[in-house]
């Protein structure tokens, strides 16, 4: 057994998860494998929370899909300062397929799933077909979108996820050479504001605006 263990400190295994820590006898351990390695060291995981619950997986409570709160109507000073900065990302004068790109795509990162529905919704209904919204979460390799589309949804996906990297030089530099400053200001306002419908969306848990589709009971 000491022997697997001191194995298992050298090899790295072939798994997404690279960075798994634990800690044995006042030691941190890394391991490459976090759903095998800990085990065979003799070490103790606290099982995840989604497996919890007689090993069977349950990511959210069963009251998930409740709504919270409507914002509307508990703070509509908030939602008219909200709408406030939506009017005038939408009267910037950036395009409006530019627009609907940067609201699909962040509210694909943040799991958003009101702000999915609605925005596909409105990018069908001012012309664009399922294709171009399927793959806007594979877009680099997807050579459907133009270099300022693609320059952009860099923008979105750093700003959205800037805790990760904050925003890198070079995503700024392919930004600037198809956005003029006023341009990337307004496109800034854009993620901006789509980020805070979402966090909205999600805090409180609205539900999404569905037209073909039934929630499931």
């Amino acid at each position: 057994m000491q022997d697997l263990r001191a194995g298992l400190k050298r090899h790295q295994y072939n798994h997404p998860r690279s960075d798994f820590l634990a800690e044995r006898d006042g030691k941190r351990c890394s391991f490459s494998r976090p759903d095998v390695a800990p085990a065979l060291a003799g070490i103790d995981v606290p099982t995840p929370y989604s497996q919890r619950a007689g090993g069977q997986e349950d990511n959210m409570p069963d009251k998930s899909a409740q709504p919270r709160l409507d914002i509307t109507k508990v703070s509509p000073g908030l939602y008219k300062a909200m709408a406030g900065l939506q009017n005038y990302v939408d009267a910037s004068g950036l395009e409006r397929k530019l627009l609907d790109l940067i609201k699909v795509r962040a509210s694909q990162i943040n799991g958003c799933a009101y702000c999915i529905v609605m925005h596909t919704n409105d990018a069908r209904k001012h012309g664009e077909n399922d294709e171009w919204m399927h793959l806007l979460n594979a877009w680099r390799e997807a050579p459907i979108y133009s270099a300022r589309e693609r320059a952009a949804l860099a923008w979105t996906e750093a700003v959205t996820k800037i805790s990760d990297h904050h925003v890198p030089d070079e995503i700024y530099d392919e930004a600037r050479r198809h956005f003029s400053e006023k341009e990337l200001v307004d496109l800034t306002a854009a993620v901006v504001a789509i980020n805070a419908w979402n966090r909205a969306a999600i805090a409180f848990r609205a539900t999404p605006p569905l037209t073909s589709v039934k929630i499931a009971a």
